[in-house]
């Protein structure tokens, strides 16, 4: 099975002709686990197993390039790490473009982007703004739409801290695991995808 997932997510780095060796290393040991096209609302759904996460850079040129192949399309891709290893400067990173991902609001991602600042310190994540306004939309929910959008790009589940403001939610104490679920269709299912990757008209 995971041969099978090898070689689709193979042919899907040859489509979109990433051929870097920075992003080859990154690259190397992927697998395309699940790839589920949706007729009627021309929606292709990708979920990605690393071994890492991507640095930023890579992952940006790979979002970007797999934008452009599929333009037309709408695309979710959800990513799946085997041992994330993440680092301060890394979800630092990766902030703007969660902020500008997430389902929030334009209004509240545009005060995000220009009225706060993420501080990471000892993988302690703080959402720092003078903005009350914006506190009071983060604390009433929006803090789980970008810690959402983090676990969505492969991040293990961590808790944003409004810095100023006491919050009772608890933060997780170990990396939690991400189970691919693996059944008998899988396989079915690989090979449908390989053959629409092989195609090389860009989707309708």
């Amino acid at each position: 099975m995971a041969s099978y997932q090898h070689d689709l997510f193979k042919k899907l780095i040859e489509k979109l002709q990433l051929t870097t060796p920075s992003a080859q290393k990154a690259l190397q040991d992927g697998l395309l686990t699940e790839l589920v096209i949706h007729d009627r609302s021309n929606l292709w759904s990708f979920q990605i197993t690393l071994a890492s996460i991507m640095p930023y850079k890579i992952f940006q040129d790979f979002m970007q390039r797999l934008h452009n192949v599929f333009a037309g399309s709408s695309l979710k891709v959800t990513f799946h790490i085997d041992q994330p290893k993440v680092t301060d400067s890394l979800i630092k990173d990766y902030w703007l473009w969660v902020v500008n991902n997430c389902h929030l609001s334009s209004i509240l991602k545009q005060q995000l982007a220009k009225n706060s600042q993420l501080k990471v310190t000892n993988g302690q994540v703080s959402l720092d703004t003078k903005e009350r306004s914006l506190r009071s939309f983060l604390m009433d929910g929006a803090l789980v739409d970008l810690e959402d959008t983090y676990h969505q790009l492969g991040f293990p589940n961590f808790k944003i801290h409004v810095a100023g403001v006491s919050s009772k939610r608890n933060l997780p104490t170990q990396v939690v695991d991400f189970p691919i679920k693996k059944t008998k269709s899988d396989v079915k299912l690989a090979r449908e995808a390989v053959k629409a990757l092989d195609n090389d008209e860009k989707p309708k």
